[in-house]
């Protein structure tokens, strides 16, 4: 895996996420989240804040769930086979939960 200077988070619309999920996957429909190895994360908004309502999480949360997730992909994680995602999602809530808990450790000082 390439070291990378610059990892961009881009926050898009489901129409926009629509649009580049068709144009590099050849997938109709939004999705939350499309990593690309140059270091590029785009998120949708719109699919945040249904999937946050749809499993009771906070939607800042679910973003930070979204940015984690991208930055496994540019690691080398993958998730396209049911071991991988589970092995992912694994990592994934564990680094959650401890960047989730130091952000709201800051915000009490």
């Amino acid at each position: 895996m390439p070291e990378l200077d610059l990892v961009e988070v881009s926050i898009v619309d489901d129409p926009t996420i629509d649009q580049v999920h068709r144009d590099f996957m050849d997938i109709s429909g939004p999705t939350d989240v499309i990593t690309f190895a140059h270091g590029e994360i785009v998120i949708s908004v719109e699919t945040a804040q249904r999937y946050a309502k749809e499993y009771s999480n906070g939607f800042e949360r679910e973003l930070m769930l979204y940015i984690v997730h991208g930055l496994l992909h540019l690691s080398g994680h993958e998730d396209a086979i049911d071991s991988e995602r589970q092995a992912m999602e694994k990592v994934q809530f564990e680094i959650l939960e401890k960047v989730w808990t130091g952000t709201r450790t800051e915000e009490k000082r």
